[in-house]
C-alpha cells in the first residue's frame, strides 16, 4: 500500500449519489475503499489531518461552504476510493416533569450551546465527550427530579 499523505481540498460527491454508485460498488468489490472514521462533531472543521481505515495518511482543508457529512467521497482514482464514515452520535435523553421544567431545562441548554434535538416528551442533547459533564451541568434539574434521565 502507498502510505504518502494524500491532500484533499474539496469533496466530489457523496457515496448515495447515483452519479457514483457503479464506480464505488467496483471499488468496494476489489477492496479498494479506505474510510475516514469521523466523529459527527468533527465534521465542523475544515482542517483535519487523520488516517485512513488501512492506515493512510489524510491532510483534509476544506473551503467553508462544503458539507462534510457522512458518504462524502474525498477521492475518487481508478485504484482507490476514500470516503467519510460518521460514527454514530450518543445521546442522553432526558424527560422533563413538567412544561415549566422543559422550559427550564431548555434554555439551560442553550446557554451552554449543547447541540438539542426534541422527541416529544424526551430532549436528546449530544454527548461529544464524557456523560458524566453532561450530567453534572444539570445536576440541580436531576437532584430536585424536575428532569429524569431516560435509562436506553
Amino acid at each position: 500500500m502507498n502510505t504518502s499523505l494524500k491532500r484533499i481540498q474539496s469533496i466530489i460527491g457523496y457515496s448515495d449519489d447515483m452519479v457514483y454508485a457503479e464506480r464505488l460498488e467496483q471499488l468496494r468489490k476489489a477492496d479498494a475503499i479506505e474510510y475516514i472514521s469521523l466523529r459527527p462533531i468533527e465534521t465542523a472543521r475544515r482542517r483535519l489531518r487523520v488516517n485512513t481505515s488501512k492506515g493512510r495518511e489524510c491532510a483534509i482543508a476544506l473551503p467553508r461552504n462544503v458539507d462534510l457529512r457522512d458518504g462524502a467521497i474525498l477521492l475518487l482514482e481508478d485504484n482507490l476510493a476514500i470516503v467519510v464514515q460518521l460514527q454514530e452520535r450518543k445521546w442522553l435523553r432526558l424527560k422533563p416533569k413538567n412544561q415549566a421544567a422543559a422550559l427550564e431545562l431548555g434554555y439551560h441548554c442553550g446557554n451552554l450551546h449543547w447541540k438539542v434535538e426534541f422527541d416529544h416528551p424526551e430532549l436528546r442533547i449530544a454527548i461529544e465527550g464524557e456523560e458524566s459533564s453532561y450530567l453534572a451541568r444539570i445536576s440541580n434539574f436531576l437532584e430536585d427530579n424536575r428532569v429524569y434521565k431516560v435509562e436506553e
